[in-house]
């Protein structure tokens, strides 16, 4: 039995179409990513599993149950927003225990479930201090913690980490995906950070205007993208014409596409080859983008500096484009 089931979700603001037809199934104990861009539904799509919003069509499944005309309270759904919405007025204590207090639970034994809650989260020893004196990862985990103490059957994050330093979301995401796992949780997570989607989810969904254009392993959707959305939105090249040859060429099909991920590319600097437009160190890699004819190809190769010729690339020099030796046409 599915922990979540939507069966052809749609919703409309006025004139604007936000969700449209979507079908999805997350199972118990899932943790699975909802990727988009910024406008494409995400948040939306939490908020109706969420009973804070009303589709027009579909329906809503929760562990077997049709939730779709159910109040927010009835759904037994924890949800951590972009922003945490925590209580500025209230300590951190009294911020995890507000859910439970909400249900009509004795004062004592909501202090005891929130205190027992914060020292699983390393913050027994902020109880008694004001949010707003807190760091951003520890309002993090705050909010993870209020949600955590209803004993959800689900829990929606909506960009939980966005809010942190790069440092910060690598611990998050760690400890995320521990506490995920201990409590063999199902997670809804949505983000706009393809790093992330792949890095935590067990699936990922890819949401793009409104539609659910794939559903698949991290590795499914980034190495199999079922479409040209896909595939651009994962960072590869969707080239209007085959090549001919393992080097750059013109194509016999013209019409048909194909999809080259950037670090399935070789340069080399030639006098008579194309472009190099912009170039930005990363790290590992260098991004290079080349201007072969009409298509900006995107090229990702090691950065051995200083040794590298990859050194040498700059701005508007001319450089070769082939394909490494056992690289995939998508």
């Amino acid at each position: 039995m599915a922990a979540v089931r939507l069966l052809g979700i749609c919703k409309r603001f006025a004139d604007r179409e936000v969700l449209c037809d979507v079908h999805l199934e997350v199972a118990p104990g899932e943790f699975f990513a909802l990727l988009g861009p910024s406008g494409c539904g995400k948040t939306t799509l939490l908020r109706l599993i969420a009973g804070l919003e009303q589709p027009d069509a579909g329906r809503i499944w929760l562990d077997g149950q049709d939730v779709t005309a159910w109040p927010p309270e009835r759904r037994q759904v924890g949800f951590v927003f972009q922003d945490y919405a925590l209580f500025p007025h209230l300590n951190v204590l009294d911020n995890v225990a507000f859910g439970l207090a909400a249900r009509g639970m004795k004062k004592a034994e909501r202090y005891a479930r929130a205190r027992h809650m914060l020292v699983r989260l390393g913050l027994e020893g902020e109880a008694r201090k004001p949010v707003s004196a807190l760091s951003g990862g520890q309002q993090q985990r705050v909010a993870l913690a209020r949600a955590l103490v209803l004993e959800p059957r689900l829990l929606l994050l909506d960009e939980p980490l966005s809010n942190l330093d790069e440092a910060l979301r690598e611990q998050a995401r760690i400890e995320l995906k521990r506490l995920q796992r201990e409590n063999a949780l199902t997670v809804l997570y949505v983000t706009h950070d393809q790093q992330e989607a792949l890095a935590l989810a067990d699936r990922v969904g890819i949401l793009w205007e409104g539609r659910l254009e794939q559903v698949g392993t991290p590795l499914e959707v980034y190495h199999r993208p079922a479409t040209a959305v896909v595939a651009r939105f994962l960072g590869a090249n969707v080239l209007p014409l085959t090549p001919r040859t393992r080097e750059w060429g013109i194509g016999e099909e013209p019409g048909f596409q194909w999809a080259v991920r950037p670090e399935d590319w070789e340069v080399a600097p030639d006098p008579e080859g194309w472009p190099v437009v912009s170039r930005q160190f990363f790290g590992l890699y260098t991004e290079l983008f080349v201007q072969v004819e009409a298509v900006l190809l995107r090229v990702w190769v090691p950065s051995d500096f200083p040794e590298s010729p990859t050194v040498r690339l700059r701005p508007r020099r001319l450089v070769r484009v082939r394909l490494r030796e056992g690289a995939t046409l998508l």
